[in-house]
């Protein structure tokens, strides 16, 4: 079961207008759909791009740019519904600020298959600059989806930094972790990355990376394609990486589960033993620190 799947580390773009914004992602896709790519992943926050169109005024504040921007929601649908079919592919396309029920709005991933369909996963883990903004909810769950037979789940941004939530999507059934990222610092990216290459690690599974950041960030910052260090998965975890705009990787999530569901199944009396060990270990360190601060 081979699929190949195609990264984006893009910087933010201004448009100055919907149909200039379509233009450039229509640009920024040539290249993957030019080598193959069945999926393609791109950034977290790609909508926000959209707020540079809007006045100053509005931009400043989030309840009224997030409002602006639901009049661009069908135009965003139709334009990646559009690219999927044509190309055949399937397109993971960043995230926009959806509107719910309850007038806030939740961070949306939008992924559009080659067949037009149309599956979505929020944003679970808020930053604390998203919970500043007073108008962003977490979502309520995950979703796993298929893509030419291969189970996968999105996390977006934050959410790979959780690694109870992400082994859950495991635990559902997914092979492959998508995680858009939009990141303003380099520890913004580098943690984003040590969390991406422990959940591949935790999980025995792969990792696909899309960050978008600022140019000098940037500079600095991969895309990446990620799997275990494990037996049947290439050599230091990272199967291939790149700050060149695209990272492209062909994955044989066959050849790559049976080593996962026999490392499973090897490990996880060991892991079960160790952990009892260490709860023991903690337990005497606890008494002894009581115990101390009892005779002093």
């Amino acid at each position: 079961m081979r699929i190949r799947i195609a990264a984006a580390a893009c910087s933010v773009a201004m448009p100055a207008s919907f149909e200039a914004f379509a233009r450039r992602i229509r640009m920024l896709l040539r290249m993957p759909l030019a080598n193959g790519a069945q999926v393609i992943v791109l950034p977290e926050a790609l909508a926000l791009e959209l707020v540079t169109m809007l006045p100053e005024g509005q931009r400043r504040d989030p309840a009224i740019a997030f409002a602006a921007l639901q009049e661009l929601r069908s135009g965003w649908m139709r334009l990646f519904r559009a690219i999927a079919v044509e190309h055949g592919v399937t397109i993971v396309a960043g995230s926009f600020p959806v509107r719910t029920r309850g007038g806030r709005y939740r961070s949306r991933c939008d992924v559009f298959l080659a067949d037009g369909g149309h599956v979505f996963q929020d944003k679970l883990h808020l930053t604390l600059g998203e919970k500043a903004l007073g108008v962003i909810e977490p979502g309520d769950g995950f979703k796993v989806f298929d893509v030419h037979g291969v189970p996968m789940a999105i996390a977006l941004g934050h959410d790979c930094l959780f690694p109870l939530s992400m082994r859950a999507r495991c635990e559902a059934g997914a092979r492959v972790l998508i995680v858009p990222a939009r990141v303003d610092r380099h520890a913004d990216a580098l943690r984003t990355r040590v969390g991406c290459v422990a959940q591949a690690l935790e999980n025995r599974c792969h990792v696909v990376l899309s960050l978008a950041a600022p140019e000098s960030v940037l500079f600095n910052t991969e895309s990446a394609v990620l799997a275990p260090i494990a037996d049947g998965f290439p050599g230091g975890g990272v199967q291939v990486s790149a700050n060149d705009d695209w990272t492209i990787a062909d994955l044989d999530i066959a050849a790559g589960g049976r080593s996962v569901e026999q490392r499973r199944a090897r490990d996880d009396p060991q892991r079960q033993r160790s952990q009892r060990g260490a709860d023991d270990r903690g337990r005497e360190h606890v008494a002894r620190v009581m115990q101390a601060q009892h005779h002093a």
